[in-house]
């Protein structure tokens, strides 16, 4: 991945999703820093999943809009090969096997050494012994394992994750959770939907609310923890307390 030079990969700008009269993002603000691991927590149904896949632009917002930008600061119109999403119903090409899913993501990128990249993937992941296998005969948490390292793969300065943590070990979960810091330590940027509070409060640097179709805060984690869940204590029960 290049270094990005941009202050902002992706800006979403009061985007609002209706389906008829169902109104399901009314205002929907953010902005994804490289170098940031941002956080998006909000109760079930509240419209984060659908919100993810308008800011990969899988789907069109009804109303606002989503910019995306390039590392020298040039607006892109196409997000393919700057934003990738690992949504939380996975959808993989299950006829393939594990290794080959991971070469079909690197051979996209027209990357040379994709064999050595896939290898090093795959071990790093855990992944050797089920690498010849194929993805429907695979748990569903090995498939999440593989979803997630063909985001990692990618090369896509922008990753989103949709319930990512779900139904993984712990081994695979501490080990999720240092590749998304690496990612943004490497300048680029994570946006992370998780009902997880324990892992959002370990990792995340910046932290959004999605109620009644409107994203809240943006802050900094050392505000929220000094502020907003102080007196909560943690942000677990700060959740249980501010979505009743």
């Amino acid at each position: 991945m290049k270094p990005i030079e941009h202050p902002v990969l992706l800006e979403a700008r009061c985007v609002e999703k209706h389906y008829g009269r169902h109104r399901v993002l009314v205002d929907a603000s953010l902005d994804l820093k490289p170098g940031e691991l941002s956080a998006l927590i909000g109760p079930n149904g509240a419209g984060k999943s659908t919100l993810l896949r308008i800011l990969a632009g899988l789907q069109r917002p009804s109303g606002g809009e989503v910019l995306w930008w390039d590392a020298g600061g040039q607006r892109r119109e196409d997000p393919r090969g700057h934003v990738v999403l690992t949504p939380q119903e996975l959808s993989l090409p299950e006829w393939l096997t594990a290794e080959e899913a991971l070469l079909m993501v690197t051979a996209l990128r027209g990357r040379p050494d994709a064999p050595e990249r896939v290898r090093a993937r795959l071990e790093h992941d855990g992944l050797l012994e089920v690498r010849g296998r194929l993805l429907r005969h695979l748990s569903g948490g090995t498939k999440r394992k593989v979803a997630v390292s063909m985001a990692l793969l990618s090369g896509a300065p922008v990753i989103l994750q949709d319930e990512s943590f779900t139904g993984l070990d712990p081994h695979a979960v501490e080990r999720l959770e240092r590749d998304l810091r690496a990612h943004c330590d490497a300048g680029g940027s994570v946006l992370l939907v998780s009902h997880a509070m324990d892992v959002v409060e370990r990792i995340a640097d910046r932290l959004y609310l999605l109620h009644h179709g409107i994203v809240e805060g943006g802050e900094a984690m050392s505000a929220w923890r000094s502020g907003a869940f102080r007196d909560a204590g943690t942000l677990h029960r700060f959740y249980l307390e501010r979505f009743r």
